[in-house]
C-alpha cells in the first residue's frame, strides 16, 4: 500500500511540475504551505545550481535535473512532515534512476562521489 502511495505522490508531483504548477517563484500567499513549497523549491535550486557546476551540466540537462530535484524535494518534505521513512529508500531510488536518465555516465558517476548523501 505503501509503495502505490509512493508512485501515486510521485506522479501527482510530476503532473503538477509538468503543467507548471511546481515551479513557483514564491510571493503571495504567505501560508505554511507556500513558505513549504517555496522551500522545497528554493533547495532544489541551490542544489541543482551546485549540480551545474560540479557536473558540468548543459542547459538542457540543468532543466530536467531542477524538475527532478524539485520533485525529489518535495517528495522528501512529505516524507518528514508524515514521518514515513519507509518511503524513502524508494524514493532516493527513482532520484537516482532519474538522473541516470539525464546524466552522462561519468557526470552520474561523478553525482555518486561529490554528492554521497543524496
Amino acid at each position: 500500500m505503501k509503495r502505490l502511495w509512493g508512485i501515486a505522490l510521485t506522479g501527482m508531483l510530476l503532473a503538477s511540475c509538468a503543467t507548471g504548477g511546481g515551479l513557483t517563484t514564491g510571493g503571495g500567499g504567505g501560508g505554511q504551505a507556500s513558505s513549504q513549497t517555496s522551500s522545497a523549491e528554493a533547495q532544489a535550486r541551490d542544489l541543482t545550481n551546485r549540480m551545474k557546476t560540479v557536473l558540468s551540466l548543459d542547459k538542457t540537462q540543468e532543466e530536467k535535473v531542477l524538475t527532478i530535484n524539485v520533485v525529489n524535494q518535495k517528495l522528501l518534505q512529505r516524507i518528514r512532515e508524515n514521518n514515513d521513512q519507509g518511503l524513502a529508500a524508494s524514493t532516493k531510488e527513482n532520484y537516482h534512476k532519474e538522473l541516470k536518465a539525464v546524466l552522462s555516465t561519468d557526470q552520474f558517476s561523478k553525482f555518486r562521489t561529490s554528492f554521497p548523501g543524496l
